[in-house]
């Protein structure tokens, strides 16, 4: 997965405002059309399958 800039929207700050007030081992994103290892904690998906437990 590569990392890029991605531009929020509503939708997102929503979702940015209910993480920053949990705690987490990682966040996964599906709201925009790309696979990308965004920081650490956090992946967008779209096309990728992860298995999480």
């Amino acid at each position: 997965m590569r990392k890029t800039n991605i531009v929020p929207d509503e939708l997102s700050d929503y979702f940015e405002n209910i993480k920053s007030n949990l705690q987490f081992k990682q966040w996964y994103v599906g709201h925009f059309h790309s696979d990308i290892k965004i920081v650490e904690k956090e992946t967008l998906l779209y096309n990728t399958v992860e298995k999480i437990y």
